[in-house]
């Protein structure tokens, strides 16, 4: 549970006192720091508990489409469409 949440820490953080601070890669792993900066771009500058479109962010989309293409053995999984929920029942 660790990495998750320093990742979620980073990217809930203004930049100046996170991803962007001088010391990060000494209080934070660097893959932690480098999946936040990942997140933060997909965000667009959005904060993680903005509104977003409503199937998703496309960057999550994206990533979840790669997952299901290489877990369905080259199968085409397109980010238009999938739409992110909280749940079965959600969507």
């Amino acid at each position: 549970l660790t990495w998750p949440r320093q990742v979620l820490a980073l990217v809930d953080l203004p930049d100046a006192v996170g991803i962007q601070h001088p010391d990060i890669l000494r209080l934070f792993p660097a893959d932690a720091v480098a999946r936040a900066k990942e997140i933060k771009e997909g965000l667009g500058g959005h904060g993680s508990g903005a509104y977003s479109h409503s199937k998703g962010c496309r960057a999550f989309r994206r990533d979840i489409a790669a997952f299901l293409q290489d877990r369905d053995g080259g199968l085409p999984a397109e980010p238009e469409d999938i739409f992110m929920t909280n749940g079965a029942s959600a969507g």
